[in-house]
């Protein structure tokens, strides 16, 4: 059986995926969030765009420095300045696959590339010029590596840089995504064998080692606080209507998606299949983000967004 194959589902779901993200997706005008970013560009060095640009915005300047450059070598119309964005969208169809596969199963791998690809929500940030997609994909990969070391790959040295480089940049890319993944790496560690503890630790170290240049700048954006300003406090319904929403606003993919959970439940507990760690580890993560942004949008100042959630969405 060749490769093909093997692997003709995921090849065609993220083809599909493809298709949606790069039909016309240089269609529409730019958006003045991705405005802003063209309009920090036009100094006369990187320093004084990071200066005077970047560091003075609330986001860390990961996809900001992405654009700074792209832009310099292919131009800033919209099918420029988005082409980068789309591509890592498509790509994170094919490793939702390859980290649902590795921390469960096939089945789970298959399901997770179906909705990434297909649902409205993720679809949409894989087409705009900001951290969201970009953040998800980074996030993706660093899942990926935590998943390897907590299987004891024997690959343990590139597991490990990979860790340490994808939890960089989650911290360099938006601070959501960096709550996101220092909640993932902080309790798969309790998931770790004796035998992979070190090498799990190396590359938590590692990744504080990479971000300590940006430290400065950290706390500079900790004292402006949130955007209480033009954001809404959330209500008690917010993580409902944020699910609803991301499920199309339909009630036929809740229901679907409801059964498929159901029916997976059902037959992997029947098996004795069911990875509980795991599930508690994704849920962790994903509900940990919530409830930190919610605490702190409803106590201190709004930071909500349902764009902030899509870092945890996979």
């Amino acid at each position: 059986m060749n490769w093909l194959t093997r692997h003709w589902q995921i090849i065609l779901i993220t083809i599909v995926g493809a298709g949606l993200r790069f039909y016309s997706f240089s269609d529409w005008s730019l958006s003045n969030d991705e405005l802003s970013y063209l309009t920090r560009f036009h100094l006369s060095s990187f320093w004084e765009v990071f200066q005077y640009g970047m560091s003075v915005d609330v986001h860390p300047p990961a996809v900001q420095t992405l654009l700074y450059f792209w832009t310099g070598w292919f131009g800033d119309s919209p099918a420029s300045i988005r082409f980068p964005f789309v591509v890592l969208g498509t790509l994170s169809i094919p490793l939702i696959y390859l980290v649902g596969r590795d921390w469960f199963n096939e089945s789970t791998g298959l399901l997770s590339a179906m909705f990434l690809a297909t649902l409205e929500y993720p679809l949409l940030f894989s087409r705009v010029a900001r951290p969201y997609g970009f953040g998800m994909f980074v996030l993706l990969i660093t899942a990926f590596f935590i998943g390897r070391i907590l299987k004891g790959d024997k690959s343990k040295i590139g597991n490990q840089i990979g860790m340490a480089v994808g939890l960089a940049l989650c911290a360099y890319t938006h601070y959501f995504c960096a709550l996101s993944a220092v909640i993932l790496a902080g309790i798969g560690l309790f998931y770790t064998s004796t035998n992979n503890r070190k090498g799990y630790l190396f590359g938590g170290v590692g990744a504080f080692v990479l971000f300590v240049p940006y430290l400065s700048f950290l706390m500079q954006h900790l004292a402006l606080g949130g955007l209480d300003d033009w954001l809404p406090t959330p209500t008690p319904s917010w993580l409902f209507e944020y699910l609803f929403q991301v499920l199309n606003n339909s009630w036929l993919v809740l229901i679907g998606s409801i059964l498929i959970l159901a029916t997976g439940i059902i037959y992997r507990r029947a098996r004795g299949r069911i990875r509980t760690s795991k599930v508690g580890l994704c849920l962790a993560v994903f509900f940990g983000s919530f409830l930190v942004g919610y605490v702190y949008s409803t106590q201190v100042e709004p930071v909500m967004q349902y764009s902030g959630l899509l870092f945890a969405f996979p």
